[in-house]
């Protein structure tokens, strides 16, 4: 019977974050700077356990959303290490335009990057953004980084899509790897309007 109750917790464990904290609209987090206000989540796409592994000849990575908050304060993303105790660095922008400039950055040290699949917060100064239009949230990373970023399975977000940087035959961002492919996993919190 405790062997029962324990896989029962164990599984309600895993289900009950990925659905609710995405769906919460609780206040999350002290005023910021920018407005005062408290910062709520705005979009997201749920965490999943298949991931995308980011290396080799791609060197960024992207997930387009709309933002329905006219200010951004941070973004979480679903990541893991693909091995344990990873070095090294990568960074997180977020653009307006694929190939445009960071409208913010931060990079982040592979410690804070867990063997097991996780949320990781990057907490940048707040930004204005334009609510309804596509931006984009790009990782950056050496190619021999042993990160993957999780994917979400059939296409819950509709208001974006993955992108990957190619450079071969010639450097493009292509959606990643066809038309099919899931979501990956991302929270984006900022301010109401």
């Amino acid at each position: 019977m405790k062997r029962k109750i324990i896989g029962i917790l164990f599984i309600v464990g895993l289900i009950v974050p990925t659905t609710c904290a995405a769906a919460s609209t609780q206040y999350v987090r002290a005023p910021t700077a920018l407005s005062g206000q408290k910062e709520k989540l705005d979009q997201f796409s749920r965490l999943g356990f298949d991931t995308l592994h980011l290396w080799g000849e791609n060197t960024m990575t992207a997930q387009s959303f709309c933002p329905k908050f006219p200010t951004l304060s941070r973004v979480q993303l679903g990541l893991r290490s693909y091995i344990f105790f990873a070095d090294g660095t990568f960074t997180v922008s977020i653009r307006d335009s694929l190939d445009g400039q960071d409208l913010t950055a931060k990079t982040m040290s592979m410690k804070k990057v867990r063997h097991f699949v996780t949320w990781v917060s990057i907490d940048f100064t707040d930004i204005h953004v334009t609510p309804s239009k596509q931006h984009f949230i790009v990782v950056t990373y050496d190619h021999d980084l042993n990160l993957e970023w999780c994917t979400a399975h059939w296409n819950p977000y509709h208001q974006g899509m993955p992108w990957v940087y190619t450079t071969s035959p010639e450097p493009s961002w292509d959606v990643g790897y066809g038309e099919k492919f899931p979501d990956l996993s991302f929270r984006t919190y900022g301010i109401p309007g």
